[in-house]
């Protein structure tokens, strides 16, 4: 922490009635980013529900009023902390595609996915938040869908369908191939401890992270690979397992 920054702590809730001394904005905004910080870590691993006021200010060593006075509500803190990932994430898909506009459709796309498995290894709320609001309708879900998921998922699913153009890849319906690879892509890195208990195996290191995604990259574009294409791999790797 910088010797100069105010705790949070210090930063009680205003009085009614009480003229405030004004605060430097970069200190406030640091406080904010912090207090959105933790509210992501506590609504990841818990899932908006059971993630309490008090959760996520305990750990800052702030109480649950001074959240609301900063943020309101439960809810729009939990809309910044998902707005803060997905900014990282526009971040990540923006410089990924447009390092691919140099490369064929196909090699964009293999490009574009290793990307993401690095992501998501970086931010693992991310897999986290998706799991806990993805399996049951709610107005959450909504909000997310259409202030980032269906910009995001557009912008991966043109990167594939490039390579569907070109017939490097074989047409599917964009959500049954979009989930799939994501699925391939993330699954593994949120299940470390199940990992852990069932095959004693730490949390990936860098050399591990490369390896993992080298192996996304190599199960879901050559089980994708169209026949005729590549050396017809595909048809060869069937044979060879017929």
């Amino acid at each position: 922490m910088n010797a100069h920054a105010t705790p949070l702590h210090t930063m009680a809730v205003p009085k009614r009635g009480r003229r405030q001394s004004a605060r430097p904005r970069s200190q406030r905004s640091i406080a904010r980013e912090r207090m959105v910080e933790a509210a992501l870590e506590q609504f990841a691993a818990q899932g908006y529900d059971r993630a309490s006021l008090s959760d996520i200010a305990k750990p800052l060593g702030v109480t649950a009023p001074l959240l609301l006075y900063h943020f309101d509500s439960k809810e729009k803190l939990w809309m910044q902390s998902i707005d803060l990932l997905f900014k990282r994430l526009d971040t990540v898909l923006e410089a990924a595609i447009d390092d691919g506009r140099s490369r064929d459709p196909h090699a964009a796309a293999e490009l574009l996915v290793r990307r993401l498995v690095y992501f998501f290894a970086a931010e693992p709320s991310f897999c986290r938040v998706l799991a806990h609001e993805s399996t049951t309708p709610s107005a959450r879900l909504d909000w997310l869908a259409d202030r980032h998921l269906t910009h995001v998922f557009g912008q991966i699913e043109e990167v594939l369908e490039r390579a569907v153009a070109t017939g490097s890849l074989k047409p599917a319906p964009p959500a049954q191939t979009l989930l799939m690879i994501l699925g391939a892509a993330s699954k593994f890195l949120e299940s470390q401890a199940l990992i852990e208990a069932v095959y004693g195996q730490k949390a990936l290191e860098r050399d591990g992270i490369d390896d993992y995604t080298e192996r996304v990259v190599d199960l879901c574009f050559h089980g994708l690979v169209a026949e005729g294409s590549f050396g017809d791999r595909a048809s060869a790797l069937r044979a060879a397992s017929a």
